[in-house]
C-alpha cells in the first residue's frame, strides 16, 4: 500500500473573492464560487476550504483579511444568520463608499426585507431571482466582470431614440 502524501498547509497569497454563504443557502455559495473559479478567480468558500483540523474563527479571520471581494449570497437565511455578520461588515468597513466595489450582494431569493438590509440595502445586488440555469451563469458573469471593471458599456451602439424619419 501506498502511503498517503501529505502536505503542510498552504500559506495565505489571497483571494480575489471570499464567497458568504448563510448554511441554508450553501448550493448558492457553491454555485457562485464555482462560476467565478471557472473565471479563472481565486475564491474562498468555507464549505470548500474549512476542512478537518482547521480553527474556523481563525480561517475566517484570514478569509477576510486576504480577500480582495466578499460576494454577499443575499436571502432571509443570510440576513438571520449572525455567523456571516463579520465577513460583509468587514468589507463594508473597507470600502464605505462602494468605490472599489469591495461588497456584492447577489440576490437569490425573492425576499425584500428593507428594515432588516440596512446598510446593504444601499448596495446594487446581482440579481438572479427567477432565472434559469443559462440565465444566471450569463446574468452573474457579466455582472462580476462589470463590477472588476467598474463600469458598463454595450457591444453595440444603442437604437435611436427619436422617432423615425422619414429619408
Amino acid at each position: 500500500m501506498a502511503p498517503i502524501v501529505t502536505e503542510e498547509p498552504r500559506t495565505v497569497a489571497g483571494w480575489d473573492f471570499l464567497v458568504s454563504a448563510a448554511e441554508e443557502d450553501g448550493a448558492w455559495g457553491e454555485w457562485c464560487a464555482w462560476q467565478l473559479e471557472e473565471q479563472g478567480y481565486q475564491v474562498h468558500l468555507d464549505l470548500w476550504d474549512v476542512v478537518a483540523g482547521d480553527h474556523s474563527v481563525s480561517r475566517l479571520d484570514e478569509a477576510v483579511s486576504h480577500s480582495k471581494r466578499t460576494l454577499v449570497i443575499l436571502s432571509e437565511h443570510y440576513l438571520a444568520s449572525e455567523k456571516v455578520q463579520a465577513e460583509w461588515q468587514t468589507a463594508w468597513l473597507a470600502d464605505p463608499t462602494g468605490m472599489k466595489r469591495r461588497l456584492i450582494p447577489v440576490r437569490v431569493a425573492d425576499y425584500h426585507p428593507e428594515a432588516e438590509m440596512g446598510l446593504l440595502q444601499g448596495i446594487s445586488p446581482i440579481n438572479l431571482v427567477g432565472l434559469g440555469d443559462d440565465a444566471a451563469r450569463r446574468t452573474f458573469v457579466d455582472e462580476i466582470r462589470r463590477a472588476i471593471e467598474g463600469r458598463y458599456r454595450p457591444s453595440e451602439p444603442p437604437p435611436f431614440p427619436g422617432p423615425p424619419r422619414r429619408p
